[in-house]
């Protein structure tokens, strides 16, 4: 609307006899009432609106100028990448948000106002290719730095992180990597992770061996397992033989401790005795 007014106040001031105004479909695509823009128009004070009838008459020729076969190549593989996109909708809570959020994206990358030579059409492209690089990401494991394992137990913590804008839920499974460690518990199913946020999840493990290397392989899915998300190992340090040392540096001092109260709690009383013991 800005831009309409703007361009016949522009003309009205040169006094212009007549113009003609196109309107690009994707400016009045999302308005509830598309006709109030002409409407707002034919209501400004310079501008009297002209029945096509009324318009002069006269001849033209078109020639079709095409498609770049740059901007028809870059079309084709957003075109292509979005069933990779759609399928990631299984993990989400409500799966068609996806489907329509990415035929969105998909129109808008089609509108006529990018046909033009200075659009800059290589950068939209490139932004919209970025962006579903992140989408396909999906749900993911965040890597961590190895972890340590200074016990025969413990709760590993295994972080998910949602690129998608939607809600999603998930199903993980854990396995040892080797022979080193043991899970209690392997499966961990509707696992909530929120729109572009994270989550966690704590793993039961035990170690078998007192130190070494091992880890943990994770696989993220779908609840009906029939698509696979992502897949990482994440390394631990087996150092079991440090939570010994520290149990047997614990108990001595606990024995110490006693000792010298007990030998304190004999001295004293022995102390008393002396003080109260009837001179002769």
């Amino acid at each position: 609307m800005a831009s309409a007014a703007a361009q016949l106040a522009l003309s009205a001031q040169t006094n212009s006899p007549g113009i003609i105004l196109g309107l690009d479909r994707a400016a009045t695509a999302d308005a509830d009432e598309p006709s109030l823009l002409l409407k707002e128009l034919a209501s400004l004070d310079w501008v009297t609106p002209t029945p096509h009838t009324e318009q002069t008459q006269g001849t033209a020729s078109l020639k079709a100028s095409g498609t770049s076969e740059d901007r028809q190549e870059l079309l084709r593989a957003a075109v292509n990448r979005e069933p990779s996109v759609d399928e990631l909708s299984a993990i989400l809570v409500t799966p068609e948000y996806l489907t329509g959020y990415q035929r969105t994206r998909l129109l808008d990358l089609f509108a006529t106002r990018y046909s033009e030579n200075d659009a800059d059409f290589e950068k939209v492209a490139r932004d919209y290719r970025k962006r579903d690089a992140e989408l396909m990401q999906g749900v993911r494991i965040i890597n961590t730095q190895n972890t340590q394992l200074v016990g025969t137990s413990t709760r590993v913590p295994v972080q998910l992180r949602n690129s998608l804008p939607f809600d999603a839920k998930v199903s993980v499974g854990v396995v040892p990597a080797s022979a080193a460690l043991s899970v209690t518990e392997s499966h961990f199913s509707d696992v909530a992770v929120a729109a572009e946020g994270t989550s966690r999840i704590l793993v039961p493990v035990r170690s078998r061996v007192s130190s070494g290397e091992s880890g943990l392989v994770v696989n993220v899915t779908d609840n009906s397992g029939d698509l696979t998300v992502d897949t990482r190992t994440l390394p631990i340090s087996i150092s079991s033989v440090v939570e010994t040392i520290a149990l047997w540096v614990l108990g001595v001092l606990a024995a110490l401790l006693l000792g010298f109260g007990i030998w304190r709690s004999v001295r004293r009383r022995r102390t008393t005795a002396k003080v109260t013991a009837p001179r002769e």
